[in-house]
C-alpha cells in the first residue's frame, strides 16, 4: 500500500477544514436563524432566544462537519474534497473502503481531545495537534484518529 505522506495529508486537512468551517457555519447560521423566526417568539427574553439559537446553530455546525467527513470518506470516492484533490483516499488497514460507521468512529477520533479534555481551547489545540502529528512519525503515516478508526490514508 502507498501510504499518504504527512505533507499531503496536512494540505488536505487545511482544505477540508476550510470547507467544513464554511459548511458548518452556513448550517449553524441557517438553523439559528430559522429557530429565531419560528420558535423564537416563545422565548422569554432576547437572551434566551440568542442562547438557544446559538446552541442549535453549534449543533448544526457539528452535524454538518460530521456528515461532510464521514459521508465523503465512506462514499465511493473514499475521500473528502481536500483528499480527492490531492489524490488521497481513506481505507481500512487492509486497503478496503470503509463504511459510514467506521468513518464516524474516525471522525469522533479527530475530536477525541475535545471529548476528553473540555478544559479549554488551548488543551484541545495542543492535544489535537499531537494526535495529528503522529502521522509525521509513524511508518504508515497514521494519525491518532486513524488508529482509533482502524484506517489509513492512501495515495491513489
Amino acid at each position: 500500500m502507498n501510504y499518504a505522506g504527512f505533507g499531503k495529508r496536512l494540505v488536505a486537512f487545511i482544505i477540508d477544514s476550510i470547507i467544513g468551517f464554511i459548511l458548518g457555519t452556513f448550517l449553524g447560521v441557517l438553523v439559528g436563524f430559522l429557530y429565531g423566526m419560528t420558535d423564537g417568539a416563545a422565548a422569554k427574553s432576547e437572551q434566551e432566544l440568542m442562547t438557544v439559537s446559538m446552541n442549535l446553530g453549534f449543533l448544526a455546525y457539528l452535524l454538518g462537519n460530521w456528515l461532510y467527513f464521514a459521508g465523503m470518506e465512506s462514499s465511493s470516492s473514499q475521500a473528502t474534497l481536500g483528499k480527492k484533490y490531492l489524490g488521497l483516499c481513506v481505507a481500512d488497514t487492509d486497503g478496503d473502503p470503509i463504511n459510514f460507521g467506521r468513518a464516524t468512529v474516525r471522525y469522533i477520533g479527530k475530536n477525541v481531545a475535545l471529548l476528553l479534555f473540555p478544559l479549554g481551547p488551548l488543551i484541545y489545540t495542543v492535544s489535537g495537534l499531537g494526535g495529528y502529528m503522529l502521522a509525521a512519525f509513524t511508518p504508515e503515516h497514521r494519525a491518532l484518529h486513524d488508529y482509533i478508526g482502524g484506517t489509513v490514508v492512501l495515495e491513489q
